[in-house]
Order: structure tokens, then sequence, then C-alpha cells
């Protein structure tokens, strides 16, 4: 059945048969919450739209739910997370009322996670995640604890309790390395890389690095190697190696704006203009700083704003649903 022929006459089974061989079209990006926005994220967010547009011929809530959930799955990984957020929020509504649909809506709330925590919403992250960790850990899901952990890890990097944040970072490692989950691995080496480099562990975090940006090559999943190299690039800047560091900042920056990784794209600038102050070079220092500022407020861009105000930087997170 094509979505040509779709009708106010379709039964909601048939809706959700067609909904569920979009989803797979969707999954079959690797998308993930955190990452710079691209033209696999924009294709994910145009499919995501349509499915709601299937659900609108129906009024079955369960229909509705599932393209929400599409929707906010998409624009999670598009850099839009206030949107996405409101999305996963109309989803909930619907399976938090409806018995036998609780293991949807732990998993829900795990990509709901992600899109607090990048909107700078910490304290209701947390909170979601003690919701997700109830059926979880009653259903003995060890892989939806691991993903549970993992976005937990990243909310209390931001919340700079480095420790707490490498306890539950290596938590999920562990349960990945069992599950032989090689993109979950992928992803986990890249986050507790962030944490040792906030810890000072420049070498544990340069080798995770490393291994992160290998095994993405290997599973040729592009956006997540870019992520790697954004925040390998980082730390090239705290060891000293600011030629590497700008270059690679540049590289990437030119990148982001070809995408429209507005986010990522005034990171870059951030990043840049701390080095230029390590470097004694004032004039360009201001120049980058004062052009993440209007790129941050110019595009709403809650959390990135906070975070270039402050001059806090907690490297770039990705989360997993």
């Amino acid at each position: 059945m094509s979505a040509h022929t779709i009708t106010y006459e379709t039964h909601p089974q048939e809706l959700l048969d067609l909904l569920a061989s979009m989803w797979i079209q969707l999954r079959s990006s690797h998308m993930i919450s955190g990452q710079p926005r691209g033209k696999k994220s924009g294709e994910g967010v145009a499919l995501a739209q349509k499915a709601l547009a299937i659900a609108s011929t129906t009024t079955d809530s369960g229909v509705q739910a599932e393209a929400h959930r599409m929707v906010a799955y998409a624009l999670n990984a598009n850099e839009q997370y206030e949107d996405s957020i409101e999305h996963y929020q109309q989803a909930l509504g619907t399976l938090d009322t409806v018995r036998g649909k609780e293991e949807l809506a732990a998993r829900t709330r795990l990509g709901l996670i992600g899109a607090l925590l990048m909107s700078g919403r910490y304290s209701e992250a947390i909170q979601t995640a003690e919701l997700a960790h109830q059926w979880f850990s009653s259903s003995g899901d060890d892989a939806g604890l691991a993903k549970l952990y993992t976005n937990l890890g990243n909310v209390y990097h931001r919340l700079d309790d480095h420790a707490r944040s490498l306890e539950y970072h290596s938590k999920a490692n562990a349960i990945f390395k069992v599950k032989s989950d090689k993109r979950a691995l992928a992803l986990s080496m890249l986050n507790m890389a962030n944490v040792l480099s906030s810890l000072d562990r420049f070498a544990e975090s340069e080798r995770l690095y490393i291994a992160a940006e290998r095994l993405s090559r290997q599973m040729d999943v592009p956006d997540l190697l870019i992520q790697a190299k954004y925040n390998h690039a980082y730390l090239h800047f705290l060891r000293g190696r600011f030629s590497d560091a700008l270059r690679t900042f540049a590289g990437l920056r030119r990148r982001f704006a070809t995408h429209q990784s507005l986010r990522y794209a005034a990171l870059c600038d951030l990043d840049e203009a701390e080095i230029y102050l390590h470097l004694n070079v004032a004039s360009d220092a201001a120049m980058l700083s004062r052009r993440a500022v209007e790129s941050f407020t110019r595009n709403a861009l809650r959390a990135g704003k906070s975070e270039c105000l402050s001059r806090y930087r907690a490297g770039a997170t990705v989360g997993i649903d």
C-alpha cells in the first residue's frame, strides 16, 4: 500500500504496518541525538513529516503516537531539539495511558532524554531517566539500561560531575561489549573519551577517540566519524597541538556550514577563539567569539548560547535511543 492510496477508511493496523516500513528506512541512516545536521538528517525529517501526514488520516491514537515518535526522532538528529521534545511528549501522552505500551514508552524516553540534554534542561532529563529506569530494571532489559546509562552519563558530564558520568559510561560500555554491539561501542568510546578529556586523562582519551574513529570507518557511519573528529580536535588543543586543532576545526566548519549545522559551526568558532586566546591573538579571538555569540543568538540555539556566554565546554556528546 503506497502513501497515495491512504484514505480515511484505511484500517489502523495497515497504517501501523506502513509506518513500520518507514521506520526501517529512517533507522537505516543510523542518526543520533547530538549529531551535526546533515543531508541524511534533513531527509529523515522529510520522511517523518510524511508519516505524520499519513497519521492525520485517522483518529487512531496509536497511529498518531507512532508518527509523533518518528518526527521526534528525526528532529532530535537534526539539531531541532525543542521541536523534538514537543513530539516526544505528544507520543508519551498516549503511550502512558495504554496498557501494554510500557516498553515503548521507556524507549521513547531514551530519545527524550537526549533532546532535553541538548536543550539544557538537565533536571527534566534526570527525572525522565528515573521513569525509564523503572521499566528497564524491572524487566531485566540490559540493552535498554546501557542506553539509559549512556544518556545519563552525558547529562552528568554537562553538569560537570565527571566522576559520576564516567561511572555511567563505564557501566554502559561493559554491557555493549557483552552484547557485541559495535555501533553502540563506538558511541560509548566517544562519550568516554569526552569525559576522560575533562578529567585531564588525555592519553586514555586519545586512545578512545582513535578507536571510535576507526570503528566508525569500519561500519561506514560518517556522521559518527565527524563527531569523533570534532571532539578529538579539542583534545589536540588541550595537549598543545594548536596547529592540528585549528586545521581540523577549519575543515569541519566548512562542512557544518554546507549542511546548515549552525550549532556546530558556531562551536568551531568558539573553540578556535579559545585557541587564539592561548596564542595571544586577541583580535582573531574576539572576532570568532563575537561571530559565535551572534550565531547562537540569531538562531535561538539555547544550550549553545549558554555554553558560549559562560565559556563552558563539555564536549559534543551523543545519545542513544
